[in-house]
């Protein structure tokens, strides 16, 4: 059995119906939603330890207090314009869309350690892991692996993942007046909620995720320091998480560093894609790349590649 968070709505009006349609289609690999529209019923819920997560609307406040102590959270919907107001909860904007809404509470839900997910994990069995590495540059592995990316999510649900040094992909994030809507998320606070465990990067994926068409990314790390910090066990991790995201049959891997934790991403990859070489150069770093796979016992990634005709230096 998977450990999911048990949310309760307390919906008197039953006003909430779109938002706990949305919940129960999109998440239920992570949240088992109740609706209670009865104070008796959530009560009853609440003491035999049903309940993780209560949330009402923000006229509900002075009833779900009574609750505050036996919960590990309450979160407040606010009609109003701003949320900032003084509460002993954390209230979310009602009027935005549902996924909006849902990515907040998922954030809430991240931050408090009193909420545990997935102890055992259910895994997407038909999940595909495809990567592009090329062991010299400038030769658009970037470019290549996206363009296979964007044709694969016309018929499968796929996100590419940047292990970049460096953030190049900014020019998609500018918004229709061309203003900058990069927000320094990315694989840096994916590296920090894989490390907290209690399932907290499941939490937080779908609002660290930018999504441009059919298309979902997951952006470089803002410290290039994140990426060389990256262990073993961080990038295992992630390959047992990833799956646990129902919503994505296809991930592609772009590794621009080379390291312990990328090869164990490279290895649990179908397909590998790489420049042919054609300098001299070129040649020689593919030569020193494959013998040093073969020595470390490697063999199999190797013959996972595939060469793609790069873009040629001039």
């Amino acid at each position: 059995m998977v450990k999911k968070v048990r949310l309760a709505f307390f919906d008197r009006e039953r006003s909430m119906t779109m938002l706990v349609n949305y919940l129960c289609r999109e998440k239920q690999n992570l949240i088992e939603t109740r609706v209670y529209t009865e104070e008796r019923a959530l009560t009853e819920a609440v003491e035999r330890g049903g309940v993780d997560v209560l949330l009402a609307t923000e006229v509900e406040e002075e009833f779900v207090k009574t609750y505050k102590e036996r919960l590990p959270q309450i979160i407040l919907l606010s009609e109003g314009k701003s949320v900032e107001e003084q509460s002993e909860f954390p209230k979310v904007f009602l009027y935005q869309s549902a996924s909006e809404i849902v990515n907040e509470i998922l954030e809430v839900l991240a931050e408090n350690d009193r909420i545990i997910y997935g102890a055992d994990i259910v895994l997407n069995q038909t999940v595909e892991m495809i990567g592009g590495y090329a062991p010299f540059g400038g030769c658009g592995v970037t470019g290549f692996l996206l363009e296979k990316a964007e044709c694969s999510s016309a018929d499968k649900r796929s996100l590419y993942i940047s292990f970049e040094e460096f953030h190049g992909l900014s020019y998609l994030q500018k918004g229709r007046k061309g203003e900058n809507l990069h927000t320094g998320k990315g694989m840096s606070e994916v590296l920090f909620y894989l490390r907290q465990g209690k399932g907290k990067l499941s939490f937080k994926l779908d609002s660290i995720v930018f999504s441009r068409g059919n298309l979902d990314y997951l952006f470089a790390v803002e410290d290039y320091r994140d990426l060389q910090d990256m262990t073993q066990g961080d990038a295992r991790e992630l390959l047992r998480v990833l799956p646990t995201q129902k919503k994505y049959e296809c991930f592609y891997f772009d590794i621009g560093l080379l390291s312990r934790a990328t090869l164990e991403l490279l290895e649990s990859c179908r397909v590998i894609y790489m420049p042919e070489a054609v300098t001299q150069m070129q040649l020689s770093k593919k030569e020193a790349f494959e013998r040093n796979m073969y020595r470390e016992g490697k063999e199999q990634l190797v013959r996972k590649i595939q060469y793609f005709q790069g873009r040629r230096k001039q």
